[in-house]
């Protein structure tokens, strides 16, 4: 039968990984769907709440790493479509030509800057959690000799 116990190591490693997955989430969430007014929080708590439950309830600390990596990831190579996105949306609020032009090329230069810069970690992401899942999936063997 197994127990329950609280593995405060276990947890904490959880909770780091779903703060900065949360903190990934909440930055996509913003830029698409947020205005300047007032920046929408539950993304934020909502992600922080259900990646903390769905890491923790993994087997190992090394799959919370895999799983958090593999989040980063995504958050990674999402991240230029949604400044496309931010960037698209302050070009329609502008009123005036000059300015809309100005605003235009600015989300160009910042898509191009952040999609290099994202793809750049989406890649380091993505090899870190491949190394991790190997080191998973490996069987552990233990000579006698």
């Amino acid at each position: 039968m197994k127990e329950n116990k609280f593995s405060f190591k276990k947890g904490v490693n959880a909770f780091l990984g779903s703060l900065l997955l949360s903190f990934g989430v909440y930055l996509l969430f913003n830029f698409v769907f947020g205005n300047s007014k007032n920046a929408i929080m539950w993304p934020f708590f909502v992600s922080l709440i259900a990646f903390a439950y769905w890491f923790y309830k993994s087997d190992t600390i090394k799959r919370i790493l895999e799983r958090t990596f593999v989040g980063l990831t995504i958050v990674s190579f999402l991240m230029p479509i949604v400044v496309f996105i931010f960037g698209v949306k302050q070009t329609v609020k502008q009123t005036d030509a000059f300015s809309a032009a100005g605003t235009a090329i600015g989300t160009g230069i910042a898509t191009i800057f952040i999609g290099f810069l994202a793809f750049f970690f989406g890649i380091v992401f993505l090899v870190a959690a491949i190394f991790t899942y190997k080191s998973i999936s490996r069987p552990v063997t233990i000579e006698k000799k």
